[in-house]
């Protein structure tokens, strides 16, 4: 406040009495600060605008330069002060006289005058001066120069350019008409008349341009897209640009359409057909969707890197669980917390993951397992691969990885080398777990997620008493304007507003003339690039004494994102819910504080109770329908979960409506908040039943089964003890044995009892008879080790030449399926340790008998056979071959001495031949 006091005195010059006046100055002040933030910003203008700045008098006299107009013209400002209008202008130039006096007669001037620099080149430059009183209340001039030299060049480029038009507008693919806007007795645009069409327009149009021609769209078409109009009619009127896609109704198109004015009142529009392009993108948006569907529900682990180095890295639902990690948490190796990679007890590098090697490398990286130390100090081992991605260049912009988890597996891998008793049942677990992995990498595919953006907040001032309107560079950004030459007033605002939110703006308007409260609301606008978006306007209105309204100021909040994204959330909770339906599952959303759930599918199906009944039931009359016998068990599963989190699956039998019980699968995961308390929890409820019979069933026919199959693996226990124990001698007189060797020698008798349980395979295929057709058993035994032994990215192939139809007893099978098991063996550990390729060669074939059909034959036990067919087994590899020093026949080697005694029982022969590689080559006889 602002006091003024008058004191009065008595004839003794005393006061007496003071009469004061108190003032309330709050809105002097504050038009203060708001003519000094003015101030700023002209100062800012001033000092930082790209275009040359002059402050002068009417007489010519120059007050002040800024750096833009020094640059301009080559001088310092004190250059530019001493030489004046005369010393900066071309004197020659006609138009210099015809400028002043217009702008002495209008106060200001806009138009094209020559200059000239401090070197005398002369270079043409816009103009842009305003006649002001300064605060002395002498007449000033603002004087705003552009150099438009290389405008000018553009001109004249694109003057010469105009005569090629002519060639272009006739041959060009795309439709092209010019037109001529009509407009109604209030100054809008309804319709448009067609000057010129090329023959493009024609085919696109479907009619032909002599019926068009000095026609209106109204009088060809009869109806008229009034957006289209409108569009159309705004590049006449501003000279601006729009570029917009449009459906037709008149052939059923959709057309991409580039529209421009050539002159007031009239456009120039091309357009081409991109019917085809949206079919693609509606086809590219439904698979996206798919793809990330699928990620979230694959059973597989997927880690998707983001750039070339995978600084960035995120996964899916799977991937969070394995790595403890959160929802879009990146778990790259330089983020925290820190995840450290082990290989063969070998801490590995960046550079060594796989996902890294597939990016920096560009190459594909297959089936290798990793140990992973977690934050939680629990060691997990992962099979996986990894994929580089590839730009639209073919650059690598990052890569894909699939994982699965199969600790498990390992250790049960383990257990095998520790028993033999469940020897023949893990086995066939590990493979069973090795298919299941290989069919879930299969079914995985890759998918990237896009950003949203930031919604952006303007602010605008309307003074009512003046009619003035202030808005904000974000306003005018949002509404796709240039601050600098939007011209801000009610009209030019309500423009922009989209025709059909136009009336209710204009409603909440005249409501805010009569005195009511400005209320918060969303409308739509056409942006000035001709962008459709979606706003939130928020306001406040000052009224006088007499309730007359006086201001409005409020925001402009750009929603147009969110809006679609609510609209998304719905579709999303659509299809959420078809999918519960159509999976005949029950998916339900719990929230813990409330004890209430949302259930989605086919409730009254699968329960029997109305959806209606089901809904209405909280956590403790759920649990009254579980089985007697499964609740404690579910009660147990439930308030561990709720202690540590996770996931959690429980089994149960669940009472349906008609009093029977159902088999349930219970599968949910919980949702923590910022304490880290679980208290949502998402899960489905799938019925189980019938797989609970198969069960049993498959339970009482596997005990038949190894019944059936218990004396077969007993008569060759006693064959796998003999192999194992030529396997310890080979320990008997080492003072240390690493584990390593320990490992490597329970894998070579794995293998072995290997070749011995493929003889029973195929001979349980065979229907109950005692001899095995060779080939077929052979092809498969060396396949397997081939999966077994081949490492990295070796280029290893396999040539097999056997004869068909060669069936062998047991007695033979046996000792030569072990032998192939040997040789082979060897050949993929040792023989191609220093090469990247290389080619196995088994040959099995009968030998033409030189002995009569007669003669007899007496085998190594002196035993007389006869009918003798001699067969010949080759193998060969073109490795690096056996030492020259190495005897086969008085081979210390655990391996060769396994060959020459299964050699010797089959009463065979063995030769070894060293002249490219190594090639063991077999006959043996078989009555």
């Amino acid at each position: 406040v602002r006091t003024r006091v008058e004191i009065t005195f008595d004839e003794e010059n005393q006061p007496v009495r003071a009469e004061g006046i108190v003032q309330d100055i709050t809105e002097l002040k504050r038009i203060e600060k708001a003519l000094q933030e003015r101030e700023e910003q002209y100062r800012a203008f001033f000092e930082n605008s790209m275009d040359a700045v002059l402050f002068a008098s009417p007489d010519g006299t120059i007050h002040a330069a800024n750096k833009a107009a020094c640059k301009t013209f080559g001088m310092t400002e004190e250059e530019i002060i001493r030489a004046g209008r005369n010393g900066i202008v071309d004197q020659s130039d006609p138009r210099l006289k015809p400028s002043l006096e217009e702008r002495d007669r209008k106060g200001r001037f806009k138009g094209e005058i020559n200059h000239k620099r401090k070197d005398g080149t002369i270079f043409p430059g816009e103009v842009s001066t305003a006649l002001f009183k300064d605060k002395n209340g002498l007449m000033k001039i603002v004087i705003i120069i552009r150099d438009i030299t290389e405008r000018k060049k553009v001109e004249e480029v694109l003057r010469k350019s105009e005569e090629h038009y002519r060639m272009l507008f006739t041959n060009m693919t795309e439709a092209f008409f010019l037109g001529e806007i009509i407009l109604d007795r209030d100054g809008k645009p309804y319709d448009y008349r067609f000057l010129e069409v090329n023959p493009a327009f024609e085919f696109h149009a479907g009619v032909k341009g002599e019926k068009v021609l000095g026609r209106s769209h109204l009088e060809v078409f009869q109806k008229a897209d009034p957006t289209v109009i409108e569009k159309y009619g705004q590049v006449a009127s501003s000279g601006k640009p729009a570029h917009f896609e449009f459906f037709t109704h008149l052939t059923n198109r959709f057309l991409d359409i580039y529209a421009f004015s050539p002159e007031k009142g009239k456009f120039a529009a091309i357009f081409r057909d991109i019917t085809g392009r949206k079919k693609i993108e509606e086809k590219t948006r439904q698979r996206a969707e798919e793809m990330e569907t699928l990620m979230e529900v694959a059973p597989v682990a997927i880690w998707i890197g983001h750039d070339p180095q995978c600084n960035n890295i995120t996964g899916n639902r799977m991937a969070n669980e394995l790595y403890e990690s959160e929802v879009g948490e990146n778990v790259s190796v330089n983020s925290n917390p820190v995840r450290r990679f082990f290989k063969n007890g070998h801490e590995l590098t960046v550079d060594e993951l796989p996902m890294q090697k597939a990016a920096l490398k560009d190459i594909n990286v297959r089936d290798e397992e990793i140990d992973v130390l977690l934050p939680s100090g629990e060691l997990r081992t992962l099979l996986g691969s990894a994929s580089p991605l590839h730009d639209a260049d073919g650059n690598v912009r990052g890569s894909i990885s699939a994982s699965i988890d199969i600790t498990q597996r390992k250790k049960v891998e383990t257990e095998l080398t520790e028993t033999l008793d469940n020897l023949e049942s893990l086995i066939k677990g590990r493979t069973a777990e090795l298919e299941k992995a290989y069919s879930s990498l299969k079914e995985s595919e890759k998918k990237l997620a896009e950003a949203q953006k930031m919604a952006h907040i303007g602010n605008w001032d309307w003074d009512l008493v003046t009619n003035k309107i202030y808005a904000s560079d974000e306003m005018c950004r949002i509404f796709g304007l240039d601050p600098q030459e939007f011209d801000a007033s009610y009209e030019a605002f309500l423009n922009y507003v989209h025709p059909a939110d136009r009336d209710h703006i204009n409603a909440i308007y005249r409501a805010v003339l009569d005195g009511k409260e400005l209320v918060g609301m969303d409308y739509r606008i056409v942006s000035a690039n001709g962008q459709e978006r979606v706003v939130h306007g928020q306001g406040e209105v000052t009224f006088d004494r007499e309730n007359i309204p006086v201001r409005i100021r409020g925001t402009v909040q750009d929603i147009t994102e969110r809006k679609r994204t609510e609209k998304a959330l719905e579709l999303s909770e659509e299809r959420y819910r078809i999918i519960a339906e159509q999976t005949g599952q029950l998916v339900y959303d719990y929230n813990v504080e409330e004890d209430t759930a949302h259930w989605a599918g086919n409730i009254e199906e699968i329960t029997g109770y109305t959806p209606d009944k089901f809904r209405n039931m909280n956590l403790q009359s759920l649990i009254s329908l579980i089985h007697p016998e499964d609740e404690k068990k579910f009660l147990e599963k439930y308030e561990r979960f709720r202690t540590y989190g996770g996931t959690y699956r429980s089994e149960y039998r669940f009472k349906i409506e008609n009093g029977e019980y159902i088999y349930v699968e219970d599968q949910g995961v919980g949702l923590k908040d910022a304490k880290g308390e679980i208290k949502r929890i998402l899960g489905t409820i799938k019925d189980i039943t019938e797989r609970k019979k198969a069960e049993k069933s498959f339970a009482n026919i596997e005990a038949a089964r190894k019944r059936e199959i218990h004396h077969r693996i007993k008569n060759n226990l006693q064959v796998i003890s003999s192999l194992l124990d030529l396997q310890a001698e080979k320990f008997k007189n080492k003072k240390n044995t690493g584990d390593a060797d320990v490992l490597a020698a329970l894998k070579e008798s794995q293998n072995r009892v290997m070749s011995i349980a493929l003889i029973h395979e195929k001979l349980h295929e065979s229907k109950g008879t005692d001899k095995l057709d060779f080939s077929p058993y052979l092809m498969k035994l060396v396949e397997s080790l081939f999966q077994t032994y081949k490492i990295g990215n070796k280029d290893l192939s396999l040539d097999m030449d056997l004869e068909e139809n060669i069936f062998f007893n047991i007695d033979v099978a046996v000792p030569l399926g072990l032998i192939v098991n040997e040789i082979v063996s060897n050949s993929l550990k040792y023989a191609f340790r220093d090469r990247d390729r290389g080619t196995i060669r088994i040959k099995l074939y009968r030998e033409e008998n030189e002995k009569p059909e007669h003669q007899k034959h007496e085998n190594s036990r002196g035993d007389r056979i006869s009918s003798i067919n001699n067969f010949i087994l080759a193998i060969s590899d073109n490795g690096s071959g056996l030492p020259e020093e190495l005897n086969v026949e008085n081979a210390s080697t655990l391996g060769l001495q396994i060959i020459n005694i299964l050699v010797e029982q089959l009463d065979g022969k063995i030769e070894l031949s060293r002249s490219s590689g190594t090639e063991f080559t077999i006959r043996f006889p078989v009555a």
